[in-house]
């Protein structure tokens, strides 16, 4: 008996299966490309989100949220824990008040003594509570990104060594996540659309990890972008 010649996928046949294949791993692809792509822009906006709902606490509170030193006269005064560690972190619906010397310090500052309070822990508090910024994770340590697995955080950073660059810090906008996704590459992409496109220097920097060179005081680093590495810490400094 003759085999049916119907049973079979002729060359032709075969040749549509693959190209159709081809056209929708191409198209899986290109939507990845599509979606990191909208990641990144949502970045920006999300920056220029906080940047604006800072300035427009101070114009109301002539203070900076977190530091802001009669916070519960608006808000209310949070629970306390036992001295020297008042007010570490966020506990009820209530706030604390900060030092006002205009420095968002976390619980390694060493400024408050025996007044410790941890202001960085209410810096999206008080911004929410202020109907400014609303959607801080809780308790308010953290503003979710659109970006896969990071998160902005905002502190103080008095002093640096490695993995940080040499240079002025102050009041900083990071963002980072404990399993951060963001690339060195992707810092690339961000820094040379904001900033001066070096991960070294200007307004926003990253770790020496992210880079070319380890040494902290070489401000002529390049983001390593032949073989790119994720967890990138992104520093927005001197930001309010």
């Amino acid at each position: 008996m003759k085999p049916d010649a119907r049973s079979a996928f002729s060359l032709v046949e075969l040749s549509i299966v693959l190209v159709i294949l081809g056209l929708l791993v191409g198209g899986v692809l290109a939507g990845k490309s599509l979606i990191h792509s909208a990641e990144m822009r949502s970045v920006i906006v999300e920056r220029e989100k906080i940047f604006t709902a800072i300035r427009s606490f101070k114009d109301k509170y002539f203070a900076i949220p977190g530091d802001m030193p009669n916070a519960t006269q608006f808000w209310g005064q949070s629970a306390t824990l036992p001295m020297p560690f008042t007010c570490v972190a966020v506990t009820d619906t209530m706030t604390c008040n900060g030092n006002g010397n205009g420095f968002l310090e976390d619980n390694t500052a060493p400024s408050f003594a025996t007044t410790f309070v941890n202001e960085s822990a209410f810096f999206l508090q008080q911004l929410d509570k202020a109907k400014l910024l609303e959607g801080a994770s809780s308790p308010y340590m953290d503003y979710p990104s659109k970006m896969s697995r990071v998160s902005w955080y905002m502190w103080w950073i008095p002093s640096i060594a490695a993995p940080y660059f040499q240079g002025e810090y102050g009041n900083v906008i990071s963002l980072s996540g404990s399993t951060s996704q963001f690339s060195s590459e992707d810092g690339w992409n961000l820094d040379t659309k904001v900033d001066d496109g070096k991960p070294a220097t200007g307004k926003l920097v990253t770790l020496t990890t992210c880079t070319d060179t380890a040494v902290w005081t070489n401000l002529a680093a390049n983001y390593k972008l032949d073989t790119p590495v994720v967890g990138c810490n992104m520093i927005f400094r001197q930001q309010f």
